[in-house]
């Protein structure tokens, strides 16, 4: 995996020495928490962080299926896109297909993500709504798309403040050593 954004590690911008979870499935049922006080950029990029917006990976055709009936047909999807994922999921083992979700630079963490779902190249239906069912989180995501600088300094700041949401304390967890790998 390619990043086009600063390293936050080496910036000293990710806390050192935080507890956090002994096991990856730990960390990913862990809480998102204080949804309710959080502004419009930090729900759009906890949204894209904690796994119900995807910026890279894959998804199965299973997941992004209502996307595909001709009756979702809309402005909110780019036919091209529409026709290419169509083919892809058609055939009757499509439930084990899997589709890139960002098809212009699938394996690089950049702002493409938001260009594609102004481009109506949103794979799965709560990335693209980000743009059509919110004028404020369509803003930030016309902010993200044409300023790669401020998508990664408010994903720098969002990160910090989803570090600090219900931290593990006492012998919970462990102090991690290496933050890549699990001790």
């Amino acid at each position: 995996m390619r990043r086009a954004g600063a390293n936050m590690e080496e910036e000293g911008i990710v806390g050192l020495g935080l507890r956090r979870r002994t096991s990856w499935r730990e960390r990913g049922s862990r809480s998102g928490g204080g949804a309710r006080n959080a502004d419009d950029s930090d729900l759009i990029l906890r949204k894209t962080n904690k796994g119900c917006a995807h910026m890279m990976g894959m998804a199965r055709c299973s997941t992004f299926s209502s996307r595909l009936q001709q009756g979702s047909k809309g402005s909110d999807i780019n036919l091209d896109f529409l026709q290419n994922l169509q083919q892809l999921c058609s055939d009757s083992d499509s439930n084990s297909r899997l589709a890139q979700l960002d098809l212009v630079s699938p394996a690089t963490f950049d702002n493409q993500y938001y260009i594609n779902l102004l481009s109506g190249e949103g794979l799965l239906p709560s990335d693209q709504a980000l743009v059509t069912k919110d004028y404020q989180t369509r803003q930030l995501v016309l902010l993200y798309a044409q300023d790669p600088l401020a998508f990664f300094q408010d994903f720098k700041i969002s990160m910090l403040k989803m570090g600090s949401l219900g931290p593990l304390t006492g012998n919970d967890g462990e102090i991690c050593t290496n933050c890549r790998f699990i001790n």
